[in-house]
């Protein structure tokens, strides 16, 4: 039956006793204009519950109540007929049941939660597209972050870059994995909420392509904020036929040239891993299916680690790892977190005990003949990396704090006598003073003779006005 064959309202009536009103209350519910479920549609959810409330208060005939289960349950029934045309399907009262009205109420539970998790969670926003090359680590990034975005349609806003345009039978025959996945396929791609979500994925895409290079291929749909044919056209240049062969020759030669010989600091496993992992999706999303058996037949083939080759052989011989690349990496990444785990602890255990032996080996050594009375080494007073020091025993730290201290004393009153003794050789000439310094000069016979009169006499033999009393 159509929309206009249901306007006298009695199978909308029929449809109302499935939800627990009984004949008065739906005949009232009739008379306030609601003759058909579409007739639902022109208010809102909570408009139903004012006309509820405002019958209830106004007199209403005897026999007329409006339970709050069947006033959920009429809630259920506005949006079962809203996914109905949604959908590009007649909401027709004749194909509604009690059954659908309940699915329908915990459908908008569901929404709600979706809605209120998705504002507790903010999703990671894409980079702005600088080059086309990388396009298919841009989409992967794009796809994650318009998914979180709750569309008019009331499923993921990604529905609208879909593949597919019209609503076939063949469509809506798949089984989905769940009603988003149901929704994102079998919404056409028209009317108000198809409107009001095009306009809204263009003002997200324009704002990550206008500044790069992409501009060029979506600004003609800047116009009309045309947010499907902006990304179909982008997606079009980016994974056309010569777009697709370059991306397929670079994620063969990435899977050709990635090699694991070992743990370094800029290549773990999980960077292996990774590469793989990224060259089947860029080979995916082009069409390019790699078969199971493949993936994990290149990906042990470069493996090159001798402590996973094992975990290789092991691999190799078992049918479950050979055919899931996924069990396979994941068996592999364990051993190799596992193997490194084990050989970091056995190397730091080592480490510990030799700094431990040498800072103890220190601590009692004293330099050559440094001997204590009685046989006891003397404690080293000199310095210790940090290392040396915090692997000694506290004890052990403390008796090096003490002997420094003794020495500090030991060597202030040293400097000091030596201080004194050197002052008083040099005044008194005995033999505590310098040993090597040179003898006093002793006193001149003929001081004075040097000038005056003596010093110019031709007296004697001095008539060259030599000294009178050399030799």
């Amino acid at each position: 039956m159509s929309d206009s064959d249901d306007s006298n309202g009695e199978e909308f009536a029929l449809a109302l006793t499935y939800l627990g009103f009984n004949r008065a209350t739906a005949g009232v519910i009739v008379e306030q204009g609601f003759t058909s479920p579409a007739m639902l549609l022109t208010v809102t959810e909570e408009s139903l519950s004012d006309m509820t409330r405002q019958v209830a208060r106004n007199n209403p005939p005897k026999g007329v109540s409006f339970p709050f289960v069947s006033v959920n349950l009429l809630k259920g029934f506005r949006h079962w007929a809203a996914s109905q045309i949604r959908c590009g399907l007649e909401a027709n009262s004749e194909d509604f049941s009690r059954v659908k009205a309940e699915e329908a109420v915990e459908r908008m539970q569901e929404e709600q939660k979706l809605v209120d998790g998705m504002k507790a969670m903010t999703p990671k926003k894409p980079e702005v597209l600088k080059n086309l090359s990388s396009w298919v680590k841009w989409w992967e990034s794009w796809e994650n972050y318009i998914y979180h975005f709750r569309s008019e349609a009331k499923c993921p806003l990604s529905y609208i870059h879909r593949v597919h345009t019209k609503v076939t039978d063949e469509v809506r025959d798949i089984e989905y994995e769940d009603l988003d996945e149901h929704l994102m396929n079998n919404t056409v791609l028209e009317g108000q909420h198809f409107a009001i979500d095009n306009k809204r994925y263009y003002a997200e895409f324009k704002s990550y392509i206008s500044d790069g290079p992409g501009w060029t291929f979506i600004k003609h749909f800047d116009a009309k904020k045309d947010g499907r044919g902006a990304v179909l056209a982008l997606k079009k240049q980016c994974e056309g036929e010569s777009a697709n062969m370059t991306i397929k020759a670079k994620a063969y030669a990435k899977l050709g040239s990635s090699q694991f010989t070992g743990h370094r600091r800029n290549w773990t496993f999980q960077h292996y891993v990774q590469a793989h992992q990224e060259a089947h999706a860029e080979l995916e999303l082009v069409g390019e299916a790699v078969p199971e058996t493949k993936k994990v037949q290149d990906f042990l083939a470069n493996i090159k680690d001798p402590t996973l080759q094992m975990g290789v052989t092991h691999c190799f011989g078992e049918p479950s790892k050979l055919m899931s690349f996924e069990s396979c990496q994941q068996y592999l990444s364990t051993l190799a977190t596992t193997t490194r785990a084990y050989k970091e602890a056995g190397s730091a255990a080592r480490s510990v005990s030799s700094m431990s032996t040498a800072a103890n080996s220190k601590l009692l050594s004293g330099g050559k003949g440094s001997k204590r009375k009685g046989g006891k080494g003397k404690v080293n007073t000199k310095g210790y990396s940090n290392e040396e020091w915090w692997a000694m025993s506290d004890a052990e730290r403390a008796a090096v704090v003490k002997a420094c201290k003794e020495a500090g004393g030991k060597g202030k009153k040293k400097a000091k006598k030596d201080r004194q003794s050197s002052v008083s050789g040099v005044e008194s000439g005995d033999g505590d003073g310098d040993n090597n310094a040179p003898a006093p000069a002793p006193a001149s016979n003929n001081a004075g003779n040097q000038f005056g009169r003596r010093a110019h006499s031709g007296g004697g033999n001095n008539r060259g006005g030599g000294n009178g009393n050399s030799d």
